[in-house]
């Protein structure tokens, strides 16, 4: 597990691909499972448990029916599991300096340390996408430029898919 979590910290520094990772369907559920679990719990306190948990599975399942599409479409579905293994491996270990500074950033901004956390969080949101690129560009063999676009085009299609749910 250690040797996966390594991978995921390289992944996440741009200095491996998702290739590097196992190709194993119950780690990406095990994955998926806890981006779920962590979605669920962070959902907006406004929201209705039910709801939360509604949007993140939405969220998840459009994400792997839009990643497999893509694969397929580029004739190389064979690297489904190591692709959405990555994407949610890294998602998830992105997610816990935002869990942590989400409750900072979401104030008014009435002191220095809010602000602060609210450009960290941003920082975090723009890295992701640039590490959902990289991903992308290893499992597609495209150039960087066009996993990022790709990266920030799901981003999209997913957050208006999850208004309209």
């Amino acid at each position: 597990m250690t040797k996966i979590l390594t991978v995921l910290i390289e992944i996440i520094r741009l200095r491996r691909g998702p290739q590097d990772l196992p190709a194993s369907w119950s780690l990406v559920l095990l994955a998926i499972a806890l981006n779920v679990g962590l979605g669920a719990a962070i959902s907006q306190p406004e929201q209705a448990q039910a709801t939360g948990l509604k949007s993140v599975i939405s969220d998840s399942a459009l994400q792997v029916l839009l990643v497999s599409l893509i694969l397929q479409l580029r004739h190389v579905f064979g690297r489904l599991s190591q692709t959405l293994l990555a994407l949610a491996g890294t998602g998830l270990l992105l997610a816990i300096p935002l869990v942590l500074m989400l409750p900072y950033a979401a104030q008014p901004y009435s002191n220095p340390a809010e602000a602060i956390a609210a450009l960290g969080v941003l920082a975090i949101f723009l890295w992701s996408i640039a590490v959902d690129g990289h991903i992308f560009r290893h499992a597609l063999s495209v150039t960087m430029a066009t996993g990022v676009a790709l990266a920030i085009g799901l981003f999209f299609i997913r957050s208006i898919a999850i208004t309209l749910i």
